[in-house]
């Protein structure tokens, strides 16, 4: 029996690793391989949110337009990481932030339903999802702590402190453009 790509990225992301196999198919039924050239989005601010997504090769920038008409950076996502799969669980399901791709990246895309329904059948993989749903929101907390502290090196250390939690590298990736000039 051959493992789809897809099942094997599922089986090496830590909240699906205790998922049963029929819940597993479930989720892989309808899903479906989203390329992405780089710059382009997979979604935008404001759009109706029927899917969720699994990222498997490239990465993947959530940001929102900033009212100086910059984009301010929220979360970069790599393989393996799973994208709005939270706003999932709103009764009226729209996507807080858009995501675009920071470079050539690919993405499976899964259903809310297929999702909704597999949480109901699994409370152990529920409470997986949630607890990782519980990890990003601290770290959103104590970003908005490291924003609001007034000492430049404190602020610094903390930020990347941050990202290393994130990436779980010693080589850390650091996210924004980078503008080359002759």
């Amino acid at each position: 029996m051959k493992i789809s790509v897809l099942e094997q990225l599922l089986n090496q992301t830590p909240v699906f690793t205790q998922l049963p196999e029929t819940a597993r198919q479930s989720l892989m039924e309808n899903a479906s391989l989203i390329r992405l050239k780089a710059r382009q989005h997979l979604f935008h601010m404001g759009d109706s949110a029927t899917h969720f997504f699994l990222v498997k090769f490239g990465t993947i920038t959530l940001y929102r337009p900033s009212y100086s008409g910059d984009n301010k950076v929220f979360r970069t996502l790599s393989s393996g990481d799973l994208l709005a799969e939270t706003v999932m669980f709103l009764k009226l399901p729209e996507y807080p932030l858009s995501a675009q791709a920071a470079g050539n990246a690919t993405c499976y895309r899964l259903s809310r339903e297929s999702l909704l329904q597999v949480c109901r059948e699994s409370p152990d993989f529920s409470l997986e999802l949630m607890s990782g749903m519980a990890m990003r929101i601290s770290q959103s907390l104590n970003r908005i702590d490291l924003l609001t502290m007034s000492n430049a090196a404190q602020r610094l250390v903390l930020y990347l402190m941050d990202l290393y939690m994130q990436q779980r590298r010693s080589w850390l990736t650091l996210p924004g453009k980078q503008a080359r000039t002759c």
